[in-house]
């Protein structure tokens, strides 16, 4: 019967597909209770050091989508450092990496065998768009879990609940000359206060990325007992809508540092003859791209 039952419903639906989520109408915290939640947890993460597999999809100047994937390695500094590298049985894939003054990508594939860095302080007057893996929205990402308790500054924080999803929804705006715009918006998973959602807006309100993010595991803090100790997401899925590149990681082996890893140097942009790229003019200078 239950059989014949759910082939009916295929009939109808077209499958049998997962259990709807149940929406949540029970008792919610204030936002100042939320924020100090999440930061409790994340204020004890300073810095992240990881391995992961990923998996990429990626489209070429021609329209063509390319697969692949392999591992590497996420390391993240509070507020801005990152280094993302991927790589295959072949050789390097990827690097993405920010640090306070610069930002570059490197994509060594055969279909796109190009690298793009620049400098935060022309960020306004650069041509971000043409970089199809944006570095300071996987900054934004991984950085996700810190909200600014002064609700006033900017950008600022409006809380709502999703009832549907069970969980809170903040949305951060932020001021042009001539109006406000939604910059970014994060959900936060009602019982754990987990990072869930996060998508990034540009000032036109075009979506520049959107981020799920689950599977959190505990991350050891040495000095507390291990029932304390925080959690950060292990599963990102990564869709950059402008340039069509999916980008999904796990993370593994989470750790505040490998050994004295990270430092300084960790963070620094590769030098003039180290962008791995066939030829010279695969190097892009954003900087020398105007804004349109």
């Amino acid at each position: 019967m239950a059989a014949l039952f759910c082939t009916a419903l295929m009939l109808l639906a077209g499958c049998c597909g997962p259990k709807p989520k149940e929406a949540y109408y029970g008792p919610t915290l204030l936002m100042d209770d939320v924020v100090e939640k999440v930061n409790r947890n994340s204020g004890m993460i300073p810095s992240l050091w990881a391995n992961t597999d990923f998996s990429a999809t990626v489209v070429d100047e021609k329209g063509d989508s390319h697969s692949g994937g392999g591992s590497g390695v996420v390391i993240f500094r509070r507020p801005g450092d990152l280094l993302v590298r991927g790589d295959s049985l072949i050789g390097p894939v990827f690097e993405v990496g920010s640090n306070n003054e610069t930002y570059w990508l490197q994509l060594l594939l055969p279909q796109i065998d190009k690298a793009w860095f620049g400098s935060y302080a022309n960020l306004g007057r650069s041509n971000m768009k043409q970089i199809p893996i944006l570095p300071d929205a996987l900054v934004e990402v991984f950085g996700v879990s810190i909200v600014n308790t002064n609700f006033l500054q900017q950008p600022v924080p409006v809380m709502k609940f999703n009832h549907e999803d069970d969980a809170y929804e903040f949305t951060f705006m932020a001021r042009l000359p001539d109006r406000w715009f939604a910059a970014k918006q994060i959900s936060y998973d009602r019982k754990t206060y987990q990072p869930t959602h996060v998508v990034l807006y540009d000032e036109n309100g075009r979506t520049v990325l959107k981020a799920d993010l689950s599977d959190p595991a505990p991350v050891e803090v040495p000095e507390l007992p291990k029932t304390d100790w925080p959690k950060v997401a292990t599963k990102y899925d990564l869709y950059f809508p402008e340039s069509k590149i999916r980008l999904s990681m796990t993370l593994s082996d989470v750790a505040l540092n490998k050994g004295k890893v990270p430092i300084d140097a960790t963070f620094r942009m590769p030098g003039p003859d180290q962008w791995g790229v066939t030829r010279k003019e695969n190097v892009i200078d954003v900087d020398s791209s105007p804004h349109h």
